[in-house]
């Protein structure tokens, strides 16, 4: 990699590290960044990371059967991570009950009558 330097028009060489060269170092800091990236999101969103005791996440889909990956979630997070037994289509089912929470509340807006 190469990088121009403030000082002058002449250029700096960067070595890569061999750091870089470990597949299992590189797949595991996606994996943290990715996490890092969704925690950040999440306490823009508003979850508050105060009482850590008290908090899970709830998990689910294909990565939710890695072990390892579930285990880097809960370090980010700091929490109890959960997985649930039945993982298939979950995002479809999470898209359904949105969904309805949508609905009921467009109809309650116009009759005042609240399920959620």
């Amino acid at each position: 990699l190469h990088n121009l330097n403030n000082n002058s028009n002449s250029l700096i060489k960067f070595e890569l590290n061999q750091e870089f060269d470990d597949p299992q170092r590189n797949v595991r800091a996606i994996i943290e960044s990715q996490f890092l990236s969704l925690r950040i999101h999440a306490q823009l969103m508003g979850f508050q990371l105060n009482n850590l005791n008290e908090q899970i996440l709830i998990v689910t889909g294909g990565a939710s059967n890695n072990k390892s990956i579930l285990q880097i979630l809960a370090n980010i997070f700091g929490v109890k991570v959960y997985t649930i037994e039945y993982t298939i289509n979950t995002a479809a089912y999470g898209s359904a009950l949105r969904a309805l929470h949508s609905f009921v509340n467009l109809n309650n807006n116009n009759n005042n009558n609240s399920l959620f």
